[in-house]
């Protein structure tokens, strides 16, 4: 609707705080309200940008492990979700991080996406606060994660707020640095150009190891099944869990092997096949009000 706006604010959980997408007319009329994140965790923020074909494009982290023990693990998320409140999708990123924190979403002009934030860097051996950078294309697909220090000593924290295109193809961003000694100083403003590429210059570019796992989630199938191939066991991971499901393995001859079920409001569920034989198998799962998704499952 013409005048009609998309926007985050943090609301009750039931944990603590979620963040909230609420979508009102040219009035300030509320339309519809959304939930984001892990709903037994916190998620303090959410970020909004308008995706190229006028939807919403939300983003924010989803929690692997609540607060406590201080050890709060996430990954960062992008969720694009229609004016009429439907999920298209839902995107999970990266190994999860530590106290991660997404700061910004930015839609480009060829409807890519950026997105940049921090997390807690901790180590054996040290404990920095990371910056980072993360480019999508315009359906949520990884292009490239880069990481970003300017200060390197224990508990020296580098954090990006914002960034934005340039007129070369790369990027700005912008945020603030806190030295801790050795690092001198005090805290200052953080300036960081990088190429198209997100590389500080061709010699210094970040590249981790197995850091971006894309999740995809849609309405028809608000699940995804791993390891797959799988030897022993594999894990059934929901977006959205309310009604639980109704789980059957069967073999290639239309045999039914396997038969079980996802409790509801369970995200994460490990079903143990290792007493069943190697080879293809299809996984059939019946979600109440929804037509059955089959997928397929590789036994070694």
């Amino acid at each position: 609707m013409i005048g009609a706006v998309i926007f985050p604010i943090n609301g009750s959980a039931s944990q603590d705080d979620d963040p909230l997408l609420i979508k009102v007319d040219s009035f300030g009329n509320q339309q519809w309200l959304r939930h984001l994140g892990n709903p037994d965790c916190t998620e303090e923020y959410a970020m909004v940008d308008l995706a190229a074909d006028g939807n919403a494009l939300a983003g924010t982290i989803y929690s692997d492990s609540c607060w406590g023990s201080n050890a709060h693990f996430s990954k960062i998320n992008i969720i694009k979700i229609s004016n009429f409140n439907t999920i298209i999708w839902d995107k999970k990123y990266g190994i999860h991080k530590r106290w991660l924190r997404l700061n910004k979403i930015r839609v480009l002009e060829n409807g890519d996406i950026i997105v940049t934030g921090n997390y807690d860097n901790a180590t054996d051996f040290t404990r920095n606060e990371t910056a980072w950078i993360l480019k999508t294309d315009s359906a949520g697909n990884e292009l490239w994660y880069r990481e970003y220090m300017l200060l390197t000593a224990t508990f020296s924290k580098n954090i990006l707020y914002n960034v934005i295109p340039t007129s070369d193809n790369g990027f700005i961003a912008c945020g603030t640095v806190w030295p801790y000694p050795p690092d001198t100083g005090t805290q200052d403003s953080w300036v960081l150009k990088v190429d198209s590429l997100g590389c500080e210059s061709p010699g210094n570019c970040w590249v981790g190891q197995d850091e971006i796992w894309v999740k995809t989630f849609t309405p028809e199938k608000p699940f995804i099944v791993y390891p797959n191939p799988v030897t022993d066991k594999f894990t059934l991971e929901f977006h959205i869990n309310p009604e639980g499901a109704e789980l059957e393995l069967y073999n290639l001859t239309g045999q039914r092997v396997l038969h079980g079920r996802v409790p509801r409001e369970r995200d994460l569920f490990e079903w143990d096949i290792g007493r069943i034989g190697s080879g293809m198998y299809i996984l059939k799962v019946s979600i109440p009000g929804r037509r059955a998704v089959m997928e397929k499952v590789v036994v070694e």
